[in-house]
C-alpha cells in the first residue's frame, strides 16, 4: 500500500502478500500452476495457461484502485470486470475512475447491458457529491461534463451510452456495491422475484430509488427529452 500509484483513473493495485510455499500449495496452488486438474481432466495433469499472479514475488490480486490526491486509496473494481464494445475490451473499473475524476462526482458504478449492435453498451450509475449538487442543477450539462471527463481521459469509445444519476448505490453492509442488481435494473428486470435477496443491503430503499431514476429517464428518452432531474 505504501507503493507509489499514478493518480490517472484505475490501476492495477498490488495488494500483496509474500511469496512463500506455504501461500502458493495450500491456498493460491491452483493460480499459480500446480498440479490440480480441470474438471473431466485426468488426475494429476497440469492446466495449460495458468494466470499469471505473481510479480516481482509479490502476490497480485487483479483488484483495481486509484489514489486521490490526499492519498486516499479508493478500491473500483477488479481486473477482470473486462466488458466487449464493439470488439475492444474495456475495464468497467477504469471507466468507473474516470467518472470519480470529476469533481462533482461522490462514487461511479459502471455494468454492462445487451446492445444490438455494439454487443455491450455501458450503464453508469452516478452518485454526486451533496455540496456540488446544491451548485450544479443542471443535470444534462451535468452529463456531458462527464462524457468529456471519459472521453479525454480513455477515449469516446469508453463513453457510456447510459449515465444516471441516483442517490446511491446498493452496497452490502461491509461497503460493496451489487452491481448484478444494477444489471438487473439496467434491462428491466426490476420485479422482486427477479432482482432476489436485497437483505444483505445496507440501505434496501436504494433499489427503488434507482429504478425510479432508471425509468424515468428511458421515458425521457423515448419522448426525445433530456433529462430534467436536478443532481
Amino acid at each position: 500500500m505504501a507503493q507509489s500509484l499514478t493518480p490517472s483513473a484505475c490501476i492495477a493495485l498490488s495488494l500483496c502478500a509474500p511469496r512463500s510455499q506455504r501461500y502458493k500449495e495450500a491456498y493460491f496452488g491452483h493460480y499459480s500452476g500446480g498440479a490440480r486438474a480441470k474438471d473431466g481432466e485426468e488426475e494429476g495433469k497440469q492446466e495449460s495457461s495458468p494466470p499469471k499472479v505473481y510479480h516481482r514475488g509479490l502476490y497480485v490480486t487483479g483488484d483495481l484502485a486509484r489514489r486521490d490526491s490526499e492519498g486516499y486509496f479508493f478500491v473500483a473494481g477488479r481486473s477482470d470486470d473486462v466488458v466487449n464494445v464493439s470488439g475492444h475490451r474495456l475495464s468497467s473499473g477504469e471507466v468507473e475512475g474516470a467518472l470519480a475524476l470529476h469533481a462533482a462526482v461522490a462514487e461511479a458504478a459502471v455494468v454492462a447491458r445487451p446492445h444490438p449492435i455494439k454487443g455491450e453498451a455501458l450503464a453508469a450509475f452516478v452518485v454526486a457529491k451533496q455540496d456540488a449538487a446544491a451548485a450544479n442543477g443542471d443535470a444534462s450539462s451535468f452529463l456531458t461534463e462527464l462524457k468529456s471527463v471519459v472521453t479525454k481521459d480513455i477515449g469516446k469509445l469508453a463513453v457510456p451510452d447510459d449515465i444516471f444519476v441516483v442517490p446511491g448505490l446498493p452496497k452490502t453492509r461491509s461497503g460493496k456495491v451489487m452491481r448484478r442488481l444494477l444489471r438487473l435494473i439496467v434491462i428491466g428486470q426490476t420485479e422482486a422475484k427477479q432482482l432476489g435477496d436485497t437483505s444483505t443491503l445496507a440501505d434496501p430503499q436504494v433499489v427503488q430509488q434507482i429504478i425510479d431514476v432508471v425509468n424515468k429517464n428511458k421515458k425521457q428518452s423515448k419522448d426525445g427529452q433530456a433529462p430534467k432531474s436536478k443532481l
